[in-house]
């Protein structure tokens, strides 16, 4: 049986178009600034800042994994200070 062999892809397959990072730092730093440390909605969060519904979960999930975003129960999220 012949083995198979990984080569490493280019990093040229993982960067984005400048612009298209931009309209992402846009997006990210107004869902932050629309969170808060007491719990809110996050439903309410799409409604308020007119973003595509799957924007702003990628970018909840994101912030989340960066341990910046508590989920609690309810659909509810809350900014973590520190």
């Amino acid at each position: 049986m012949p083995r198979l062999t990984l080569a490493e892809p280019d990093e040229e397959v993982f960067t984005m178009p400048r612009e298209e990072t931009a309209g992402l730092d846009r997006n990210r730093d107004a869902i932050i600034a629309a969170l808060d440390p007491s719990p809110g909605y996050a439903d309410e969060i799409i409604r308020s800042l007119g973003l595509p519904a799957g924007t702003v979960r990628s970018i909840l999930l994101e912030l989340e994994l960066a341990g910046r975003l508590e989920r609690l129960p309810g659909n509810f999220v809350t900014l973590v200070l520190g």
